[in-house]
């Protein structure tokens, strides 16, 4: 899983170059804002938990336990420096200058900024919140649901967090659904376990193939291909769910076909002739169904054109387990 909104861009967007340029040369350090109820400029808590996020104690700095956070600035550090560099400001001026950068507009409620180390990038982002969170607890008594995150990576970790939900819902209903469709069309366990389990395959090859593809792109040395169409994102963890349900329908019309041979002709070889009678048109349903779900490779939003690839791949793999 992985869902960085900066990497969804169009590669030939001008946008996407200027972007790239500037970050090329203003490397812009990833940052991470915390507030909590209460937060202002005399909150002793603040100055606190920004010291031990930069200089951590021996037991945080574990072998094997790489730390997250580089640098750790205030409001009142921010209003500190600026008086230190001009004392010939009045205080009025310096929350003047200060307003809308860690200063609100009463001039009193602050946050804190936590820059990171180049550890808290990746997987390492959730825990990297975690461990900010529990920080916050232990040395402010700032609890999780009352501490206040912003920026770049809480904008992807919350993403990804809400993308697993998401899988998990859509699975368990489709899950529920699929079974239910199944028992009332043919009133039989055995068969209904079995379109079941077809659909539940065919949703799986789906899947597995974004982990080969980014695999074999990174053997053959396409990285950029790898880095972007490799991975899973939000949009494209529904693409099991719709692989599921198309799956089943093919399944559906397959055993269909299979009752229809019984009735004609009886038990005797039912199987080959409904597979002779269904294969054809079951296959070119899968097959225009993959090539318009392929067409969405075209989208310049790369989650879509993800989404349009391996939903034609999983379509198209339907057919096998069928």
């Amino acid at each position: 899983m992985k869902n960085d909104v900066k990497d969804w861009l169009p590669e030939d967007y001008p946008e996407t170059a200027v972007h790239r340029w500037f970050q090329k040369h203003f490397p812009q350090e990833r940052f991470v804002l915390a507030s909590w109820e209460g937060c202002t400029l005399d909150d002793p808590r603040l100055p606190f938990l920004a010291n031990e996020l930069i200089n951590p104690r021996p037991k945080e700095c574990e072998p094997g336990h790489p730390w997250y956070f580089r640098h750790a600035m205030t409001g009142e550090s921010l209003v500190r420096d600026m008086r230190d560099r001009d004392p010939n400001l009045t205080e009025t001026e310096v929350f003047r200058r200060l307003e809308g950068t860690l200063l609100g507009k009463d001039h009193y409620k602050t946050c804190l900024v936590v820059t990171l180390t180049d550890h808290a990038k990746g997987k390492n982002l959730r825990p990297m919140l975690v461990k900010l969170r529990d920080m916050a607890k232990e040395y402010c008594d700032v609890d999780a649901e009352e501490l206040r995150l912003g920026g770049p990576p809480v904008d992807n970790v919350s993403i990804d967090v809400e993308g697993e939900r998401t899988i998990f819902r859509l699975a368990a209903l489709s899950a529920v659904v699929g079974l239910g469709i199944s028992w009332l069309c043919f009133r039989s366990i055995r068969l209904m376990l079995l379109v079941f389990l077809i659909a539940l395959l065919a949703a799986g090859i789906g899947l597995a193939s974004v982990f080969y593809a980014g695999l074999i792109a990174s053997l053959f040395g396409f990285e950029n291909f790898a880095s972007r169409y490799g991975t899973c994102d939000a949009v494209l963890l529904s693409m099991p769910s719709l692989v599921y349900v198309l799956a089943l329908s093919g399944a559906v019309h397959i055993i269909n076909y299979y009752h229809d041979a019984i009735r004609e002709k009886g038990l005797a070889s039912a199987v080959e002739r409904g597979l002779a009678h269904g294969w054809f048109p079951c296959t070119m349903a899968a097959v225009t169904t993959a090539i318009g779900l392929g067409s969405l490779y075209r989208s310049q939003v790369v989650p879509i054109s993800k989404f349009g690839i391996y939903s034609a791949i999983g379509v198209l793999a339907t057919l096998g387990p069928v």
